[in-house]
């Protein structure tokens, strides 16, 4: 597990380091009974030692802690992450989660698309990405499928 995050970070300043990690590792062991995973929010419930609990987004790799609001990948991430891998038989595939949630926006017409650029309405606020060329999602910049290409893919052909 750590690989793959190594992998997708490696000179982006957006690897995990050790004490994040550890941290996620403690987390998981002492926290683990109390997470549950969404399955209509496509998303993780994380506990933590303060009785917050932080949704998590393994399709986004994204969090609600002030740690990766600015845009670093934090312990809640990684431990949603150990938690999937230790429940893989109950809980779909990330491919699965982003093709679920790009179909509902695509279906609840949760969109619009301004020249180049479609902005998508997702229940953890507003996101930007370009018809064509790169998003810049923190999976896709992590070299991670990211939702907002799952949902651009399902656009008329004229449109990409």
């Amino acid at each position: 597990m750590t690989k793959w995050i190594d992998d997708r970070g490696r000179g982006r300043n957006k690897t995990f380091d050790n004490v994040v990690q550890q941290s996620a590792s403690e987390l998981f062991i002492k926290y683990e009974c109390k997470f549950s995973y969404d399955t209509e929010a496509v998303t993780f419930d994380v506990p933590t030692s303060s009785d917050t609990v932080f949704p998590v987004s393994l399709v986004d790799l994204a969090c609600t802690c002030l740690y990766s609001a600015q845009g670093r990948l934090c312990k809640h991430i990684f431990a949603a992450r150990m938690f999937a891998e230790k429940y893989a038989e109950l809980i779909p595939k990330e491919e699965v989660q982003r093709q679920i949630l790009s179909q509902r926006i695509v279906g609840c017409e949760a969109y619009a698309i301004e020249g180049d650029v479609v902005v998508l309405f997702c229940e953890d606020g507003i996101r930007c990405t370009p018809v064509r060329g790169s998003c810049t999602c923190m999976a896709a910049t992590l070299g991670a499928s990211c939702l907002c290409k799952t949902v651009v893919q399902q656009f008329p052909c004229t449109l990409r």
